[in-house]
């Protein structure tokens, strides 16, 4: 949860979104490489991970704050 990764939020009315928990924003690669699952990943990876991670934080904050859902 503190890496962004699985953010705590509510829907309201089919629509209206509410964080409900605002983590530390610490790196993604804290939480693939602390699990021996994701030893594979490869540096290349963790960008692509992070930057996908990055966009959807950023589209939750947006709809958040009353934007309109692109989903």
């Amino acid at each position: 949860m503190e890496t962004d990764c699985f953010p705590l939020y509510e829907i309201r009315n089919g629509a209206e979104v509410k964080i409900t928990y605002e983590p530390r924003h610490l790196p993604i690669e804290n939480y693939l490489l602390a699990q021996g699952r994701f030893k594979h990943v490869t540096k290349d990876d963790i960008a692509k991970i992070t930057k996908a991670v990055d966009r959807s934080w950023k589209e939750l904050k947006r709809r958040e704050s009353g934007g309109s859902c692109t989903c």
